[in-house]
């Protein structure tokens, strides 16, 4: 049962910053064409971020098993 209420108090924590990097994230690409970047240097940009992530998440998932 304390695993379960520290998994829940895990949810509860995290769910306030995956809100806050959505409303980042969404208008990150407005404030980018803001300062001069073209369509294509904001897909590149936003590319480059999934592709870290598709690369680390394997790693960062062996250390944590």
């Amino acid at each position: 049962m304390a695993a379960k209420k520290r998994l829940y108090t895990f949810y509860i924590s995290v769910l306030p910053l995956m809100v806050c990097s959505g409303m980042v994230y969404s208008v990150l690409a407005i404030y980018i064409s803001e300062l001069g970047a073209s369509k294509t240097e904001i897909g590149m940009i936003y590319m480059t971020g999934s592709a870290v992530g598709a690369l680390i998440s394997p790693m960062v998932g062996r250390v944590s098993d």
